[in-house]
Protein backbone atom coordinates (compact mmCIF):
# COMPACT_ATOMS: atom_id res chain seq x y z
CA UNK A 1 0.00 0.00 0.00
CA UNK A 2 3.29 2.38 1.00
CA UNK A 3 3.89 2.29 -2.70
CA UNK A 4 0.64 2.88 -3.99
CA UNK A 5 -0.41 5.98 -1.96
CA UNK A 6 2.78 7.81 -0.62
CA UNK A 7 3.52 10.84 -2.91
CA UNK A 8 6.54 9.64 -5.22
CA UNK A 9 8.75 11.82 -3.88
CA UNK A 10 8.66 10.39 -0.89
CA UNK A 11 9.20 6.96 -1.19
CA UNK A 12 12.98 6.53 -0.22
CA UNK A 13 14.83 3.15 1.18
CA UNK A 14 14.03 4.42 4.54
CA UNK A 15 10.40 3.46 3.76
CA UNK A 16 11.72 0.32 1.91
CA UNK A 17 14.49 -1.21 3.27
CA UNK A 18 16.87 -3.06 1.00
CA UNK A 19 15.94 -6.68 2.83
CA UNK A 20 12.25 -5.88 2.04
CA UNK A 21 12.83 -5.34 -1.78
CA UNK A 22 15.06 -8.43 -1.70
CA UNK A 23 12.29 -11.19 0.15
CA UNK A 24 9.84 -9.62 -2.17
CA UNK A 25 12.01 -10.17 -5.32
CA UNK A 26 12.45 -13.67 -3.98
CA UNK A 27 8.76 -14.37 -3.00
CA UNK A 28 8.08 -12.95 -6.51
CA UNK A 29 10.08 -14.81 -8.65
CA UNK A 30 8.88 -18.34 -6.67
CA UNK A 31 5.67 -17.45 -7.84
CA UNK A 32 6.49 -16.75 -11.85
CA UNK A 33 8.88 -20.19 -11.46
CA UNK A 34 5.23 -21.59 -10.76
CA UNK A 35 3.16 -20.29 -13.66
CA UNK A 36 3.87 -21.23 -17.46
CA UNK A 37 5.81 -19.31 -20.08
CA UNK A 38 2.07 -18.80 -21.96
CA UNK A 39 -0.77 -17.50 -18.90
CA UNK A 40 -4.14 -18.57 -20.20
CA UNK A 41 -5.72 -15.69 -18.54
CA UNK A 42 -10.21 -15.51 -18.49
CA UNK A 43 -11.86 -12.26 -19.19
CA UNK A 44 -12.75 -10.08 -17.57
CA UNK A 45 -9.58 -8.72 -17.74
CA UNK A 46 -7.92 -5.89 -17.82
CA UNK A 47 -4.87 -5.31 -20.43
CA UNK A 48 -2.10 -2.51 -19.42
CA UNK A 49 0.61 -1.52 -21.62
CA UNK A 50 3.87 -0.73 -21.01
CA UNK A 51 4.83 1.31 -17.88
CA UNK A 52 8.23 2.39 -18.48
CA UNK A 53 9.00 2.46 -14.85
CA UNK A 54 6.22 5.55 -14.27
CA UNK A 55 4.62 4.37 -11.02
CA UNK A 56 2.46 7.34 -11.76
CA UNK A 57 0.77 5.28 -14.91
CA UNK A 58 1.06 1.73 -12.66
CA UNK A 59 -1.41 4.13 -10.36
CA UNK A 60 -3.61 5.72 -12.85
CA UNK A 61 -3.72 2.27 -14.60
CA UNK A 62 -5.14 0.72 -11.42
CA UNK A 63 -7.39 4.01 -10.84
CA UNK A 64 -8.41 2.86 -14.27
CA UNK A 65 -9.25 -0.47 -13.77
CA UNK A 66 -9.46 -1.04 -10.14
CA UNK A 67 -7.50 -3.56 -8.43
CA UNK A 68 -7.62 -6.84 -9.30
CA UNK A 69 -9.97 -9.17 -7.07
CA UNK A 70 -8.30 -11.32 -4.23
CA UNK A 71 -8.35 -15.34 -5.06
CA UNK A 72 -9.62 -15.65 -1.43
CA UNK A 73 -12.86 -13.00 -2.18
CA UNK A 74 -16.63 -15.01 -2.33
CA UNK A 75 -17.86 -11.92 -4.56
CA UNK A 76 -17.96 -12.87 -7.66
CA UNK A 77 -18.87 -9.36 -8.99
CA UNK A 78 -15.26 -8.86 -8.07
CA UNK A 79 -13.56 -11.34 -10.53
CA UNK A 80 -11.36 -8.63 -13.06
CA UNK A 81 -8.13 -9.57 -13.78
CA UNK A 82 -5.19 -7.64 -14.83
CA UNK A 83 -2.51 -8.66 -17.16
CA UNK A 84 0.09 -5.43 -17.57
CA UNK A 85 2.11 -6.15 -20.62
CA UNK A 86 5.54 -5.70 -19.22
CA UNK A 87 8.30 -2.98 -19.64
CA UNK A 88 7.72 -1.64 -15.92
CA UNK A 89 11.30 -1.56 -14.97
CA UNK A 90 12.37 0.59 -17.60
CA UNK A 91 14.15 3.75 -17.41
CA UNK A 92 13.60 6.79 -14.86
CA UNK A 93 14.38 7.62 -10.81
CA UNK A 94 11.68 5.24 -9.84
CA UNK A 95 11.93 2.46 -11.87
CA UNK A 96 13.59 0.21 -8.42
CA UNK A 97 9.92 1.08 -7.01
CA UNK A 98 7.63 0.53 -9.78
CA UNK A 99 9.44 -2.76 -9.93
CA UNK A 100 8.58 -3.29 -6.80
CA UNK A 101 4.86 -2.25 -6.41
CA UNK A 102 4.56 -4.66 -9.81
CA UNK A 103 6.07 -7.44 -7.85
CA UNK A 104 3.53 -7.03 -4.49
CA UNK A 105 1.08 -6.66 -6.92
CA UNK A 106 1.26 -9.99 -8.11
CA UNK A 107 2.64 -11.60 -4.71
CA UNK A 108 -1.24 -9.76 -3.02
CA UNK A 109 -3.37 -11.04 -6.06
CA UNK A 110 -1.41 -14.07 -7.56
CA UNK A 111 -4.62 -15.42 -9.37
CA UNK A 112 -5.26 -12.19 -10.64
CA UNK A 113 -2.61 -9.89 -11.84
CA UNK A 114 -0.66 -10.99 -14.60
CA UNK A 115 2.89 -10.08 -15.70
CA UNK A 116 4.63 -10.68 -19.15
CA UNK A 117 8.40 -9.87 -19.55
CA UNK A 118 9.20 -7.32 -21.70
CA UNK A 119 12.20 -5.56 -23.36
CA UNK A 120 13.05 -3.76 -20.07
CA UNK A 121 12.80 -6.90 -18.14
CA UNK A 122 16.81 -8.28 -19.30
CA UNK A 123 19.82 -7.56 -17.60
CA UNK A 124 21.44 -5.91 -20.79
CA UNK A 125 19.01 -3.09 -21.10
CA UNK A 126 18.25 -2.88 -17.47
CA UNK A 127 21.70 -2.17 -17.06
CA UNK A 128 21.80 1.34 -19.40
CA UNK A 129 21.83 4.56 -18.80
CA UNK A 130 19.07 5.62 -15.88
CA UNK A 131 17.68 2.53 -15.71
CA UNK A 132 16.89 -0.26 -13.24
CA UNK A 133 20.46 -0.86 -12.59
CA UNK A 134 21.76 2.67 -11.66
CA UNK A 135 18.24 3.15 -9.68
CA UNK A 136 19.31 0.13 -7.27
CA UNK A 137 23.30 1.23 -7.05
CA UNK A 138 21.51 4.55 -6.22
CA UNK A 139 18.96 3.32 -3.16
CA UNK A 140 20.19 0.27 -2.31
CA UNK A 141 22.72 -2.05 -3.56
CA UNK A 142 23.76 -3.91 -7.35
CA UNK A 143 22.71 -6.82 -5.40
CA UNK A 144 19.04 -5.96 -5.28
CA UNK A 145 19.71 -4.93 -9.49
CA UNK A 146 20.94 -9.09 -9.64
CA UNK A 147 18.07 -10.08 -7.62
CA UNK A 148 15.44 -7.94 -9.85
CA UNK A 149 17.27 -9.63 -12.86
CA UNK A 150 17.04 -13.45 -11.43
CA UNK A 151 13.44 -12.75 -10.97
CA UNK A 152 13.17 -11.34 -14.72
CA UNK A 153 14.00 -14.91 -16.04
CA UNK A 154 11.24 -16.46 -14.67
CA UNK A 155 8.95 -13.83 -15.75
CA UNK A 156 6.55 -15.28 -18.51
CA UNK A 157 6.82 -14.26 -22.24
CA UNK A 158 3.45 -14.45 -23.21
CA UNK A 159 -0.50 -13.72 -22.34
CA UNK A 160 -3.66 -15.23 -23.76
CA UNK A 161 -6.46 -13.12 -22.65
CA UNK A 162 -9.49 -14.58 -24.00
CA UNK A 163 -8.60 -15.68 -27.65
CA UNK A 164 -6.03 -12.57 -27.71
CA UNK A 165 -2.26 -12.92 -27.44
CA UNK A 166 -0.32 -10.73 -26.03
Amino acid sequence: NILLTTPIDDITPAVIPASDFAEVLQAAEALFLSEPNLLEVDVPACVCGRMHSDLGDLRQALGNCGLPAKFDDDDSSSSLRMVLLGSFAGQGPHCAFTTLAVMCLKLRYPQNFFVVRGIQEHSAVSRGINCLYDSCKRLYSIDEWRLAVKMFDALPFAALVGERIY
